[in-house]
Order: structure tokens, then sequence, then C-alpha cells
């Protein structure tokens, strides 16, 4: 994995927060947890996102209600992987992760895992 990152010049996760971290953009909490500061963009990103919840499900967003959720649900249902909806999360990520320079493809396998980023790339012969 490390040769293709190499390849595509782009650096791997724990290499990008290597460098969040010197760059003073990612503190360690003393209880183990970690404070990433946001850009401006994933700011004003998160904000519509939560006003869009609130307008939905007539509340404020919970801990574990997801971001990303299936706007035709009654309840707060995270975004299917498997419809168009779930594609343009997909191609989110890919944008984000090419936007701040990590490798677009472990990007989303991060936050998929290996078997539904397989099912996305032979959809879309990625």
């Amino acid at each position: 994995m490390r040769e293709a990152h190499e390849r595509r010049g782009s650096p791997s996760f724990d290499e990008r927060r290597e460098q969040l971290e010197a760059d003073g953009l990612i503190t360690e909490n003393e209880d183990g947890s970690a404070t990433h500061a946001m850009s401006p963009l994933t700011s004003q990103l998160l904000k519509l996102r939560f006003e869009i919840f609130r307008f939905k499900f007539e509340r404020e967003p919970r801990k574990n209600d997801p971001v990303f959720f299936d706007f035709n649900a009654d309840t707060p249902q995270p975004q299917g992987m498997d419809d168009a909806d779930g594609d343009k999360m997909i191609g989110t990520l890919l944008a984000a992760a090419l936007q701040v320079g990590v490798d677009p493809d472990r990007a989303v396998e991060h936050f998929l895992g290996r078997e539904q980023f397989d099912a996305y790339k032979d959809r879309r012969q990625y």
C-alpha cells in the first residue's frame, strides 16, 4: 500500500495526521481523544447539514445521528451506500480527500470498508 501512495505522491492517513499535528491542526487531549481544527469550508458544510437536519426532523441532531442521512426516511437513517445518494456521498469523500492531499481510494475505503468500496468501484468502473 505504501508503494501505491508513493507512486501517486499522496500521503497515507498516518503521514497526513502527523503533518496535521506538526501544523497544530490536531491536538491530543489528556483523555486520549483528539481535537481537530476544521477548515472554514468544512465548518460551513457541517452547519448546512445541521440546518437541513433541523428542518427535516424538527429537532437538534444528537451525538449518534448521521450527518449524511436519508432525506426520505421518517427518522434519521444513514444514507445507503447502494443508491445514487450514497454514490454522491462517496464522490464528496473523494473530492475532500483530494483537496486535503490524502489518497482518495484510501479515504473512501477507510470510511466504507473494503467490501463496500469494491462494490462501489465495480458499479462506477472507478
